[in-house]
């Protein structure tokens, strides 16, 4: 069973001002609830908020811990949380993972149908930026008009796979992505999630 879209759309309050206290009149959840479709709470409840602020109805929400940077935007009206940053201080240790499956859970439970990121990287930055191999992993699509550039790719190298997924499910195919990829705007979507 599909969840209904729970967070409150007012075109009324278009242009009014987010803030700490005006965020529960204006979505009907709290500070708390809004600060967790970062997913920060999958790692730690010791973190700063550096960023809660935004006009109706889109609102920027960033927070900082000692492993981690996070920031994203919240687009009420479609439904869409946009990670705009998930910078892991310390890679490799499961932490964004444990991120993305709080954030995703908070957003079903929050009534949101899509996340949406920039899957930043290539070989030469992979150490520091791996999202470009991570994203796909975790069932990110590459958006549709990036994907003919995907599949450009795919033909240069006489590849037989049609999407990212098919490509790094073997060790092969992630191995050339390795090497031959780069960044990708992604979307995952939640309602698929629901229907599993």
């Amino acid at each position: 069973m599909l969840k209904e879209m729970q967070l409150n759309f007012d075109a009324d309050s278009i242009g009014i001002e987010f803030d700490t206290t005006t965020c529960y009149e204006l979505t009907g959840f709290t500070e708390k609830k809004l600060i967790a479709l970062t997913g920060i709470f999958g790692y730690t409840n010791d973190f700063e908020i550096t960023c809660f602020e935004g006009i109706y109805p889109n609102l920027r929400i960033a927070v900082e811990s000692d492993a981690l940077t996070i920031a994203i935007e919240i687009q009420i009206g479609e439904g869409i949380i946009q990670n705009e940053l998930i910078r892991c201080h310390h890679p490799g240790e499961g932490i964004g993972l444990k991120i993305f499956c709080t954030q995703t859970e908070a957003a079903i439970d929050a009534g949101f149908s899509q996340i949406r990121c920039l899957a930043v990287g290539n070989k030469e930055v992979k150490e520091k930026w791996n999202g470009y191999i991570t994203w796909g992993k975790l069932g990110f699509v590459i958006d549709s008009y990036f994907h003919e550039k995907f599949i450009g790719l795919l033909m240069e190298n006489n590849r037989k796979e049609t999407t990212l997924s098919q490509l790094i499910a073997t060790e092969e195919g992630e191995q050339f992505w390795v090497e031959k990829g780069n960044s990708w705007p992604g979307k995952f979507d939640l309602m698929s999630v629901l229907k599993d």
